[in-house]
């Protein structure tokens, strides 16, 4: 009996899940970056599905405090509100570096540290995120300064946006 229900048992098995459909849709990114006033000054580009954002043309000049008011936007194009949080994927910049912060601005204008690099090149990533209306559009601030004596070399600044 066991040798005629077994090959029937893997016939059905085998017919089931050949014909198995899995259907379903991926829902695009309701809170994304979008480029600012600054984006292509500083080489940025928005990476793919528009979750991170590079930065390879950053001007760093020894011993000069930069600021960039407008690296790149986030909108929230959703219909409510979400919390928002950057993360720093970037390589350290050592100990040259006396400041780097990452700045959420909100259309209000109320700023808000993302992501502050201390003197030691050491990134530390806000652990809350930000509430972001929906509707609504912020921007990214980044300042930087390098310290008097700095070897300033080529870097690049690379944020992950996620939310919540």
């Amino acid at each position: 009996m066991l040798a005629f229900v077994m090959p029937v048992a893997m016939a059905a098995i085998t017919y089931y899940f050949g014909t198995f459909q899995m259907s379903g849709t991926i829902a695009a990114s309701k809170v994304l970056f979008t480029d600012g006033a600054d984006t292509s000054a500083i080489g940025g580009t928005v990476g793919t599905g528009n979750a991170t954002f590079t930065a390879t043309g950053l001007p760093m000049v020894a011993g000069v405090d930069i600021i960039i008011d407008q690296a790149v936007k986030i909108k929230n194009i959703d219909s409510i509100a979400h919390g928002v949080t950057l993360a720093w994927v970037s390589d350290t910049f050592s100990t040259e570096c006396t400041s780097i912060r990452v700045i959420l601005v909100a259309p209000n204008a109320t700023e808000y540290e993302a992501v502050v690099l201390d003197g030691s090149g050491n990134p530390s990533t806000s652990s809350t995120s930000v509430n972001m209306i929906n509707g609504t559009v912020w921007v990214v601030k980044i300042e930087i300064h390098l310290d008097d004596d700095a070897s300033v070399a080529a870097r690049a600044i690379v944020l992950q946006l996620s939310y919540t």
